[in-house]
């Protein structure tokens, strides 16, 4: 959820909207208004910001206790080059394996993870101004 403390706006002539929205956080945004205009998504890009979330993510299970995981960078990096990727698996009742790799890795195989079981992981971008919100796969573990 982006944090906005101001969002205004105006029609020209032709009723074309122009919005002027004071936020923190980069990301894609659904904007609902009253009246004749229709529903729009949009991407908005804060310059100085934490990075949109990790695009085009896959994860698999190639042999026992392992996942790979692979992704491609952010949408849009908040104009500030991304450090890290955070990658994180949880399951219930099982240990949560978690590992960092630097911004130039875009795929990691995780191991130590429990045969048989499904996993919830989670890819994080991290730039000098914040982290992304998670992408989340889930991965049956062999």
């Amino acid at each position: 959820m982006v944090n906005v403390s101001r969002l205004t706006g105006y029609t020209n002539s032709k009723g074309k909207l122009t919005l002027k929205v004071c936020a923190t956080k980069s990301g894609i945004y659904t904007i609902k208004s009253a009246g004749a205009a229709s529903v729009k998504t949009v991407r908005m890009q804060v310059k100085n910001s934490a990075p949109m979330p990790v695009t085009s993510v896959t994860g698999k299970s190639l042999s026992l206790g392992q996942a790979k995981l692979t992704w491609g960078v952010p949408l849009f990096d908040g104009k500030l080059p991304i450090k890290t990727y955070t990658i994180t698996a949880k399951a219930a009742g099982k240990k949560t394996v978690t590992k960092t790799v630097k911004a130039v890795i875009r795929n990691v195989t995780l191991s130590g993870l429990a045969n048989a079981t499904n996993y919830t992981i989670s890819i994080i971008a991290t730039n000098a101004k914040g982290s992304s919100d998670p992408v989340v796969v889930k991965v049956p573990v062999a």
